[in-house]
């Protein structure tokens, strides 16, 4: 396969030893900043602008781990015929943890703004809480029945079998809010429409949903057709 070909734009800068420290511009993933021959007080520095694109070409460069490999499947649970991917051995290794946090915050970013996350018990905390926290956002829980203190707003849907109900605060969502949502495994989609319907019924906006995993076989997605969807990693199957 032919390696993908990016532009580079490199300059040269000269600076005294306190813009050396200094130096007069940010320094973003895709500037490489190099300082070179120094002469008295001053140095001649190597500027070299890579485009956005080029990251995506870099993973082996950088070292980025196969976050699959740090899922642990168990099959027959939590009932047979059932293929259990277990994300607790990804929160284990703190490296892999954290990189799933990045990469899930980098996705969310090219949503455009968002005014507020919101995440469903239990396990979407886990992602939710860290990417709330780096991006300065609030966060909102999603939750069963009976679990929050406050007054409450339900969305009620239809299961295969029964019924069941999502709650959040009645205070949580204002009309015209742009909305997160996060959770940790997409699979038949039936618990993340009920939050998107939720936060849809108080008036905001959803903008985007984001997973760790998607079990792309189950096709959910032809469920929350309508908004965009950010998955790190895609099982073909169920």
């Amino acid at each position: 396969m032919a390696k993908t070909q990016f532009p580079i734009l490199k300059i040269l800068l000269i600076l005294s030893k306190k813009q050396l420290c200094n130096p007069p511009m940010p320094q973003p993933p895709c500037l490489l900043f190099r300082p070179g021959i120094v002469y008295n007080d001053y140095c001649i520095v190597s500027v070299t602008f890579y485009p956005a694109a080029f990251l995506g070409e870099m993973n082996i460069m950088l070292n980025m781990l196969n976050l699959q490999d740090f899922i642990r499947e168990i099959p027959d649970f939590p009932v047979k015929g059932i293929l259990f991917r277990d994300i607790t051995t990804l929160m284990e290794n703190g490296e892999a943890y954290h990189q799933a946090i990045e990469q899930l915050i980098e996705k969310v970013r090219e949503l455009g703004p968002i005014d507020i996350i919101a995440a469903p018990e239990a396990r979407g905390f886990i992602f939710a809480a860290p990417i709330a926290y780096a991006l300065k956002l609030p966060l909102i829980p999603i939750r069963k029945l009976g679990k929050l203190p406050h007054k409450t707003v339900t969305f009620t849907y239809e299961l295969e079998y029964g019924s069941d109900s999502l709650q959040m605060h009645a205070d949580a969502v204002r009309p015209g809010m742009k909305v997160l949502l996060i959770d940790d495994l997409l699979a038949t989609g039936g618990t993340i429409k009920a939050c998107k319907d939720l936060v849809e019924q108080e008036g905001g906006q959803v903008v985007g949903i984001a997973f760790l995993i998607e079990l792309a076989g189950l096709k959910a997605r032809d469920k929350i057709n309508d908004v965009p969807i950010c998955t790190l990693i895609s099982y073909p199957g169920a």
